[in-house]
């Protein structure tokens, strides 16, 4: 089959991201430093070996403009052992202003790749693997230079459909991966390595032993490991920002299909950015987004919890702050408790933040005279959401968390005060709410149950 056709197959997108479709934003130059972590393995011999670069991708919910999905996307040989195996690897990325890096372990199994009974031709390889990131590298809510996610609207499509169609050769690229021999002692730092694109071939690229990758080639100086590095190009009008093109998967060999005619041509071979949508658009990873988003629309309380979004492979929808202080302007932490009752009302709160199963504390309107009773007048609150009072332990807030039939599955209780830690006063009042509405008393900052 042509690869025309395969191209135009490669277009289509799922439904769910269509509205974000390649091309619609641009990354700023300050960020393309902080889109890279790096790969690596523990050998049998007990030492750490890196073996790549992997970058982070963002895909907002459906109906949540709060959280996003978060993948993280790499070469696929990258995540191979030498016999062709997933092996288990750790990504690590710059954590909070630089302060040091998050190392995050990715098992062996959960790895989604294009293979060659996706393709129109199967004798086309398209070295690439994305799963969805559950570590703690990137909580989307950032302060300096942080691990940053690269949204799913920020890929650039540069593909020819028809031979006569004109390709943007000489476009300036940033490959940004690791350094192999270069290791700053606490904190992940790629390097960047500049370049231009090409050639953008109609056909794929024959690679040693008969088969053939669907590339971009760009002339760079990209080094052993960058293998998995986003590659950018810049915006020709501003250039002050980029685009994804792809994914650097290795040096250009020069080939006669069955051995090297040379060794390095000077260029390196890139997947097209959109095969990241075609992998996101796949069944399976399409299947695991909606469960996430379905059981949020349930329960969604529960991303409230860091550790809930770190295991669903969610964050925060980005926001980026210059140093903490800006960061507690706009979030300050503040005495937090989560009222649910587990169902059977006897099991254990361990895990509280996934637990399976939650009764219902009763309608608002229960709930709120509960509130009145152990907390003082409600000044304003709206039936069923959420709203503010005062009281002996100081001014609060809450939010009702409620589901279809109009019942609530969480009360969450914010007071007001300078300290985020939960006073004296603050357990009394929370002991009484939580004896009258039969539920248990959870701190969501620490996980540790109060009453």
């Amino acid at each position: 089959m042509s690869d025309r056709k395969m191209l135009k197959r490669a277009r289509r997108y799922d439904a769910s991201l269509s509205r974000v479709g390649p091309q619609s934003a641009w990354i700023p130059s300050d960020d393309i430093v902080a889109s890279s972590l790096i790969l690596s393995y523990v050998s049998k011999a007990g030492e750490e070996e890196r073996v790549g670069t992997a970058f982070l991708i963002r895909v907002p919910f459906e109906n949540d403009d709060s959280y996003e999905h978060i993948y993280i996307v790499t070469a696929a040989h990258c995540v191979m052992d030498k016999h062709f195996v997933p092996r288990q690897l750790w990504a690590e990325g710059n954590w909070m202003g630089g302060q040091g890096s998050a190392k995050s372990r990715l098992a062996a199994e959960g790895w989604s790749i294009l293979r060659y009974q996706d393709l129109a031709d199967p004798g086309e390889r398209v070295d690439l693997a994305l799963r969805r990131y559950k570590g703690p590298a990137y909580p989307g809510h950032l302060i300096g230079r942080t691990t940053r996610a690269i949204r799913i609207d920020q890929l650039i499509d540069v593909r020819r459909v028809d031979f006569d169609d004109a390709a943007p050769l000489g476009l300036e690229t940033a490959t940004v991966g690791l350094l192999l021999n270069y290791r700053d002692s606490a904190r992940a730092e790629p390097a960047v390595r500049f370049g231009r694109l090409s050639l953008v071939p109609f056909e794929s690229v024959p690679t040693v032993g008969g088969r053939r990758d669907v590339v971009y080639l760009v002339e760079s100086n990209a080094t052993h490991g960058m293998s998995g590095a986003p590659v950018l190009v810049k915006d020709e009008v501003d250039e002050r920002d980029f685009a994804l093109l792809g994914v650097h998967v290795g040096h250009y060999l020069e080939t006669d299909g069955k051995e090297v005619t040379m060794s390095h041509s000077g260029l390196s071979k890139v997947v097209p950015a959109p095969f990241i949508i075609d992998l996101l658009s796949t069944r399976e990873v399409v299947t695991e987004r909606e469960q996430v988003e379905a059981r949020h629309s349930d329960l969604p309380w529960r991303l409230k919890d860091r550790r809930h979004r770190e295991r669903n492979g969610v964050a925060f929808a980005e926001e980026i702050f210059i140093n903490e202080d800006a960061y507690l302007d706009e979030y300050p932490l503040r005495p937090e408790v989560l009222f649910v009752v587990t169902d059977p009302p006897n099991s254990k709160v361990q895990d509280w933040w996934n637990v399976g199963d939650v009764a219902e504390l009763g309608s608002p309107s229960e709930v709120a005279l509960i509130l009145e009773k152990w907390l003082g007048r409600l000044t304003w609150w709206r039936a069923g959401e959420s709203g503010y009072g005062s009281s002996f332990a100081g001014p609060f807030e809450f939010e009702m968390y409620v589901n279809a039939k109009g019942g609530m599955t969480a009360l969450r209780l914010a007071f007001e005060d300078e300290s985020p830690d939960v006073t004296e006063e603050h357990e009394n009042v929370v002991r009484a709410v939580a004896d009258s509405l039969g539920a248990y008393a959870i701190e969501p900052r620490t996980g540790e149950r109060i009453a």
